[in-house]
């Protein structure tokens, strides 16, 4: 897969860091407004042990569960929603107009889709796990400062175990 848009990832076919950039500035502007009441979350997530599916399987087999995990992500957007391969084997996924809670609870259901699926590569069936961290937009903050914020609840589910939501 293919595009010229410098805004998405080859590979994955999502919209990468530059995209979500300019989704921030356009396609979600009017949902940063402060004076905007109406929720906003994001979560980021990864593949729990990435790095070793690499190395067991090799790059081409990675790149498959890239892939397949970025489909999963994309099945699961609503008609707002966003998935952005932020780098590496990070994602983060934009839903205005939703709360914590419901990030959290599509955050889930993502993390079992990807658990519950599997990449064959060679005939050998590849599973894999992610963790995500949720967090609620403050827009009183910068996008950066709320990634992080996101980035800080994910750090808590690998540290709590992996293939978790926080």
């Amino acid at each position: 897969m293919f595009f010229e848009n410098s805004q998405y990832n080859a590979l994955t076919g999502l919209k990468n860091r530059k995209g979500l950039y300019h989704d921030f500035m356009h396609k979600y502007a009017e949902f940063l407004d402060p004076k905007m009441s109406s929720p906003f979350s994001i979560f980021i997530c990864d593949l729990d042990r990435y790095k070793k599916t690499n190395d067991n399987y090799g790059h081409k087999a990675g790149d498959a569960v890239l892939k397949n995990v970025a489909s999963i992500l994309s099945q699961h957007c609503g008609d707002l929603d966003t998935a952005y391969r932020w780098g590496g084997d990070e994602f983060v996924f934009v839903m205005p107009g939703t709360d914590l809670e419901e990030c959290k609870q599509k955050a889930d259901e993502i993390r079992q889709a990807v658990k519950d699926s599997s990449v064959t590569v060679s005939v050998l069936p590849i599973k894999v796990t992610m963790s995500a961290g949720c967090a609620l937009y403050n827009r009183s903050k910068s996008i950066e400062e709320n990634i992080a914020a996101a980035d800080d609840n994910l750090f808590s589910a690998k540290d709590s175990g992996r293939n978790q939501v926080y």
